[in-house]
């Protein structure tokens, strides 16, 4: 029967200190104005837009040091039920996992409106995919073992 599966994970990016980081979202073409690049001040809930090759770059705002986090082309975007793609929130040591006994995300639970610039961020990142189980076939695909792989990738961009 086909059923979606949904993974996510929190990435802390600690650049070379706990604080001082710059969260940016890349968009092409750009969504606001002339600029491909946007600051991200509070805590937002994104979506991933592959036809926008978005991604997002967090960098230290002292040494300019910076990654990138860009999504993978099999990580699928969010639905009903899986709730969303990217999280950028101010870290928080408590809000390691969201506390439901459901397999529902309640991450939203953790968008307070507080400020990321800066600060000491916490990204969550969504991958969502749909799964169609044959009987004869325990991964679903047809071809034997397991073969769904999503992941973002994260990449040194300016070090």
């Amino acid at each position: 029967m086909p059923h979606h599966h949904h993974v996510y994970w929190r990435f802390d990016f600690d650049i070379e200190t706990a604080g001082k980081n710059l969260v940016r979202e890349y968009n092409n073409p750009p969504i606001i104005g002339n600029s491909n690049y946007h600051d991200k001040i509070f805590e937002v809930r994104r979506p991933k837009d592959y036809s926008r090759r978005r991604h997002w770059e967090i960098s230290n705002t002292r040494t300019k040091r910076t990654y990138a986090l860009i999504p993978g082309r099999s990580d699928g975007t969010s639905t009903d039920f899986g709730m969303g793609d990217v999280w950028i929130l101010q870290y928080h040591n408590t809000e390691l996992d969201d506390g439901s006994p459901e397999s529902k995300a309640h991450l939203d639970k953790f968008l307070t409106g507080e400020s990321v610039m800066d600060k000491d961020v916490v990204i969550w990142y969504g991958a969502h995919f749909r799964h169609v189980q044959h009987h004869h076939d325990a991964s679903g695909d047809g071809d034997g073992p397991a073969t769904h792989v999503v992941c973002p990738d994260i990449r040194p961009i300016k070090w």
